[in-house]
């Protein structure tokens, strides 16, 4: 299904070359965004009213939130120190591109993106096995939202999948 879409890309005029991503540990970002959101929601979590919410198994947000008392300032600050030797990356990678296209939720470009603010679009591009939607993500240049709306749109239209609904009760 992904070769089907960068197909329709070269159909649409893209002219495509392969990039890599550094073998990196991204996942060590992960404590910025742990404490980012518990910091958000201190006053729930320090009233206890984190205790009301529905969900409380232990992957659960307010677990995290609880838990986050706990990273050590040296993990949060070596995490942001991460960040921007990613971010540098991620310009110098985008710098000769004008679009990032990848599988949604494949490897580490969500999360890259989720730490560097690169604008990222996500659009069905396929009916896949089973009848479920399959989907690849456009990534753009930082503050160009406007060239991913253009690639984006341009290859909704090729894909002509928008207007089909899986099936309900699956």
């Amino acid at each position: 299904l992904d070769k089907a879409a960068l197909d329709a890309a070269r159909a649409c005029g893209l002219q495509l070359r392969e990039v890599e991503l550094p073998d990196w540990p991204y996942e060590s970002l992960l404590p910025i965004l742990v404490c980012e959101a518990a910091s958000a929601f201190e006053d729930l979590t320090r009233s206890n009213q984190d205790d009301s919410l529905a969900w409380q198994a232990p992957e659960a947000w307010p677990n995290t939130f609880r838990q986050s008392w706990f990273i050590p300032a040296n993990e949060v600050i070596q995490a942001d120190r991460f960040r921007r030797r990613v971010c540098a990356m991620m310009h110098t990678l985008m710098e000769p591109i004008d679009v990032l296209i990848t599988p949604s939720l494949v490897g580490p470009t969500c999360l890259i993106t989720n730490f560097t603010g690169h604008p990222g679009l996500t659009l069905r591009s396929a009916i896949g096995p089973e009848k479920k939607p399959h989907a690849i993500t456009v990534i753009g240049k930082l503050f160009d939202e406007a060239t991913v709306c253009r690639v984006g749109a341009a290859l909704e239209r090729r894909f002509d999948v928008w207007h089909l609904r899986p099936p309900v009760g699956g």
